[in-house]
């Protein structure tokens, strides 16, 4: 392979990359039933790459085997967004806290280039594309910490945790692109500052407030049935939903 080549993807992962992205921002809402025959012939690969990328989409908790009946995108609950909370609340000022400190002049620069491109995409309102560029910007970020926290175990975990909470944010967002005020400006200034014990502060008091803006936001919504956030107003008039073109099969 030349130098100017691009490392080639398996179809299993090409498949898990196209299924994870489609689960993450809620192109696949929560709660949405598919086949692996489905899901072949949607992305146009054969059964087995998709069931591969199943499987590992399901060890990640992003899926659930129905035995005989195929696969469930996993449902989102207030529960759950409570406990995923929780746990970030814990995992998250580490991994800033880390970061902050052991981040390379390269990645402080890659940082501070998306916090401009997330203050650049909010200043002039939120539609559907720009909602989910303002996900995929702050999710990239919290990435480049997590791998300048320099610890493998901690960014596997949290690259688990980051699909929950990108699912969490495109859910809202998609919804309602004005509900959620995801600014990032302080994740500029922890990183500038390298003070570790500053950053887990910081960090702290963020994921507090967007928790508490999380439960404001769901729990008014009038699609909250038995415990589970059903995605509503995700798509346009004119866009079947994954159910309804899975209806229409």
């Amino acid at each position: 392979m030349s130098s100017g080549e691009l490392p080639r993807v398996s179809l299993s992962d090409s498949a898990y990359l196209r299924l994870r992205a489609d689960i993450v921002y809620c192109r696949l809402e929560p709660g949405t039933r598919v086949t692996e025959k489905q899901l072949a012939a949607e992305i146009g690969l054969s059964i087995s790459p998709v069931r591969d990328a199943l499987t590992r989409l399901d060890h990640e908790g992003l899926v659930r085997t129905l035995p005989r009946k195929g696969y469930q995108v996993t449902p989102i609950s207030l529960r759950s967004i409570d406990d995923l909370f929780e746990v970030w609340g814990i995992i998250g000022p580490e991994i800033l806290s880390r970061g902050a400190e052991r981040a390379t002049k390269s990645q402080i620069q890659e940082i501070t280039l998306g916090v401009a491109e997330i203050e650049s995409v909010g200043s002039e309102g939120l539609d559907r594309e720009t909602a989910l560029q303002l996900v995929r910007a702050l999710d990239e970020i919290f990435g480049i910490f997590a791998a300048a926290a320099g610890n493998s175990h901690l960014a596997a975990f949290f690259f688990r945790l980051s699909g929950e909470m990108a699912r969490v944010w495109s859910l809202i967002l998609l919804a309602d692109p004005d509900a959620l005020d995801l600014s990032a400006s302080w994740l500029r200034d922890i990183v500038e500052q390298r003070d570790g014990a500053a950053a887990a502060r910081s960090a702290r008091q963020n994921i507090k407030r967007i928790h508490k803006r999380v439960q404001e936001i769901v729990s008014g919504w009038p699609s909250v049935m038995d415990s589970e956030v059903i995605a509503v107003r995700l798509t346009s008039p004119t866009e079947p939903t994954s159910q309804q073109a899975s209806a229409r099969r």
